[in-house]
């Protein structure tokens, strides 16, 4: 137990810094668009933040298939109300507060008459239907409002259409060879994304949801894999090994891409072993990934990952109007202000509304119960 939330049996905690370090990621990657300063000259480790998505979607389908796969096998219509309402818990409540936040925001401005509102202005039709989480299925053309919550309405995609499927295959059997089947149709759906536009970052029609499919099927097939896997290794020492692999790519990408090479599916491979890792390790590594501090910043990631955009806008939005520099300073200041709205969304909206939710959905059992 963390005091307020639930934790899944057999939870791995040290896979909660990694959530934290991806979504610091993120949010470091899109000072860019706030800042001056020219983050990606100074720090090209910077330049792949938008992977630390993909880390997320691949991490989201080891968790998920860990801690609902087998439920979902002898399970029935209770268990995928029980699996909708518990991911709803999780995604709408922070990501509807944001949205109606910044919807607020921009009537606001607008009555203002100004010039240059701090966000991303678009249709009320756009605004509704990425509310709802599901403007992704709609495959459009580009990101508008809080631009994070593109991935929210992805994910809630594989929530209920791509897990289902892997759940109908994992009937027979959760065996290794269906984890390497699901991580193999997974890495060939993020290839075809990097052969045909040569990344995976792809923002527009079906990209993203092809995107979402390919890491959240990897991740799926990543826990089958785990599962059964027998094999004794040093487990800490990878762990060492494939974080320096990765951190030691995204320093060297300038050189790369000076080579007409692309490091994406290489460090999506290296997250996998990443994340494998930091699965099954047990020793000193793993504990220090658990710390209470490193596990706090995973637990808060989810809030830094929707608010960071609408927090630095207003930020950027302020400093233009006071005559402030826009440095380095002022980004490190974004990144602080963005950490301090997530620790307080996660408190007293994550929490609070996750538990009134399960609440529910336990009355509404305890009622449809025959007597």
């Amino acid at each position: 137990m963390n005091g307020a939330i639930e934790l899944a049996a057999g939870y791995r905690k040290a896979l909660n810094s990694l959530r934290g370090a991806a979504a610091l990621y993120v949010v470091i990657y899109h000072l860019r668009y706030f800042s001056t300063f020219d983050w990606f000259t100074e720090f090209p480790v910077i330049r792949y933040g938008y992977l630390g998505v993909d880390f997320f979607f691949i991490l989201s389908g080891s968790i998920i298939s860990h801690v609902y796969l087998k439920q979902g096998v002898v399970g029935g219509k209770a268990f995928w109300f029980k699996f909708t309402w518990y991911r709803l818990a999780r995604l709408f409540p922070v990501h509807f507060l944001i949205m109606v936040l910044m919807l607020l925001a921009f009537l606001f401005m607008q009555e203002l008459e100004a010039k240059e509102p701090w966000v991303s202005q678009s249709s009320a039709l756009d605004w509704l239907t990425l509310t709802l989480m599901i403007r992704q299925w709609f495959m459009p053309d580009g990101y508008v409002w809080n631009t994070p919550a593109w991935s929210i309405s992805a994910e809630f995609f594989a929530y209920v259409v791509i897990f289902p499927i892997v759940v109908r295959l994992a009937k027979s059997n959760i065996t290794i060879l269906l984890g390497v089947f699901l991580a193999t149709v997974g890495g060939l759906m993020l290839g075809y994304l990097y052969a045909t536009f040569g990344t995976i970052n792809v923002v527009s029609s079906s990209g993203p949801l092809i995107r979402v499919a390919g890491g959240f099927l990897i991740g799926c097939g990543l826990y089958c894999i785990i599962d059964n896997l027998k094999v004794e290794c040093n487990w800490d020492f990878l762990l060492i090994i494939s974080v320096a692999f990765t951190t030691t790519g995204l320093i060297f990408s300038p050189k790369l891409l000076n080579e007409g090479i692309k490091p994406d599916i290489l460090l999506i491979i290296s997250f996998v072993v990443v994340i494998l890792s930091a699965y099954k390790s047990v020793g000193p590594i793993s504990k220090f990934m658990s710390l209470p501090i490193l596990f706090w910043f995973g637990e808060i990631s989810f809030s830094l990952y929707l608010c960071h955009v609408p927090v630095m806008g207003l930020c950027r939005y302020i400093a233009e109007h006071l005559g402030i520099e826009r440095g380095y300073f002022f980004g490190c200041c974004c990144v602080l202000l963005s950490i301090l709205s997530a620790h307080i969304l996660y408190r007293l909206v994550e929490i609070p509304s996750r538990q009134k939710m399960r609440m529910i959905h336990k009355h509404l059992q305890t009622r449809t119960l025959p007597c």
